[in-house]
């Protein structure tokens, strides 16, 4: 489906201070089986047509109330900037696994379908300076998370937006990768997200595994949880 300047415009933002595009997932539909949608809204700083034609594919899909395999095939793609592979989309299990679990139980094509175990840190991983716990779902790639490393690089003095929290980008080989981030009081800068990427990757086989450290990003009092995955929302 193609994208018109009318449908871009409905669910996406840019803004002239940031070379990327915003997507809101949540001005398609407020939630998706239950669950708030808002926690899938995210920032992308790569080129963001796929993203644009996803999005749009998943408000074709609510508009048209859409069988559930359609609505969660479409909604997961919107998350992933339109880069769900052929064999991803004809793979049940794996797209159930990419829901959290309190969309996954709600879900009748994901009956049956267990959640991977969440890895504690190992041996190793605690060398580095946060203690990242690993999943094999949600994974993005190494090659993915050293572009992202890269374009957090490219400005480490800019601030990530308070809202979403997420930032985002899509690599050359067409594997999105994200950094995410609980609420905190303050926004923070590039550079300190860049921080996160860098250290995770110097432990974890992004290959084979996502990330996620807890109570890490410290802003004034808060302290929240960072992930590293292939989606805007978390990691587990």
């Amino acid at each position: 489906m193609p994208v018109t300047a009318n449908t871009a415009a409905a669910f996406t933002t840019t803004d002239a201070s940031q070379p990327g595009t915003f997507i809101w997932i949540s001005k398609v539909a407020p939630s998706i089986f239950g669950e708030d949608t808002s926690a899938y809204d995210y920032y992308l700083h790569s080129d963001a047509t796929a993203a644009k034609e996803a999005v749009q594919a998943y408000a074709g899909s609510v508009a048209a109330n859409d069988h559930e395999s359609k609505l969660l095939t479409s909604f997961l793609n919107a998350t992933l900037a339109g880069t769900m592979s052929a064999e991803q989309e004809a793979d049940n299990a794996w797209k159930c696994l990419e829901l959290p679990s309190s969309i996954r139980s709600t879900v009748a094509t994901c009956e049956g379908v267990e959640a991977e175990e969440v890895q504690e840190a190992s041996s190793i991983e605690r060398r580095s300076m946060f203690r990242w716990a690993l999943s094999t779902a949600h994974k993005s790639s190494k090659f993915a998370m050293n572009t992202l490393s890269g374009v957090l690089g490219s400005a480490i003095y800019n601030n990530l937006p308070e809202s979403p929290r997420s930032f985002c980008n899509t690599a050359s080989d067409g594997t999105n990768a994200c950094f995410s981030w609980s609420r905190v009081e303050q926004s923070f800068n590039e550079g300190y997200a860049k921080s996160f990427v860098d250290d995770a990757l110097t432990t974890v086989d992004f290959n084979s595994f996502s990330a996620q450290a807890n109570g890490v990003v410290r802003k004034r009092q808060a302290a929240a949880d960072a992930c590293l995955s292939n989606r805007p929302s978390g990691c587990t």
